[in-house]
């Protein structure tokens, strides 16, 4: 951390929270409450965010890719699994989308992003957090993750890309890179093409 942090004259040392683009104040995962879950910054916190820590040739959006792993889930059969598997890094609006090897690297960081998880799945009435649909949402996720690693990377990255898990991958399941405001009406338009709604605050 440089000197800019060390001396504690950033905002965040006073004001610890982030503010979302609707303006709520989101605040540590144990603090933070399901009732301050909103679609809009979802939908625009996920569309803007790159994966693979903008690693990649394009942009690419975790809206996007959310979108490939709840068609993915339908395309297998799974009716149960499409609504969860197109939600299952909503969380991401608040913690943002951290490389999987941070959490393995980092002690504390997996747990903090779960906070997030869990209040997220209850604002949008998700199955719990122990139920077995999630172990299947992240078969699909891990399948779209290696047609990501073969159409999104110059270079093929061996330890990344396993072809026969890529192989379970319907063909016109694929990534394109959409810039942020398709992919938010992509994401938009895959929640009313399942004709699934929440109203209030959401």
């Amino acid at each position: 951390m440089n000197d800019h942090y060390l001396s504690k004259k950033h905002p965040a040392f006073k004001h610890r929270f982030t503010t979302t683009n609707s303006g709520v104040n989101i605040y540590s995962p144990d603090q933070f409450k399901a009732c301050e879950v909103r679609m809009s910054d979802i939908m625009d916190g996920l569309s803007k965010i790159c994966r693979y820590n903008g690693q990649i040739e394009r942009f690419y959006s975790v809206a996007e890719h959310s979108v490939l792993v709840s068609r993915m889930a339908e395309i297998t059969g799974d009716s149960e699994a499409i609504i969860p598997a197109l939600f299952h890094d909503a969380h991401e609006t608040y913690s943002g989308d951290i490389p999987a090897p941070h959490k393995v690297m980092v002690p504390g960081l997996a747990k903090f992003e779960e906070g997030y998880e869990l209040r997220v799945r209850e604002a949008l009435k998700l199955p719990g957090h122990d139920d077995p649909v999630w172990d299947r949402v992240a078969e699909y996720d891990m399948q779209i993750l290696h047609r990501e690693m073969s159409v999104l990377r110059a270079q093929s990255l061996p330890y990344w890309h396993d072809p026969d898990m890529e192989s379970r991958v319907p063909l016109q399941i694929r990534p394109v890179g959409f810039e942020w405001r398709e992919a938010r009406a992509m994401f938009r338009t895959r929640l009313r093409d399942l004709q699934w709604s929440l109203g209030g605050n959401l």
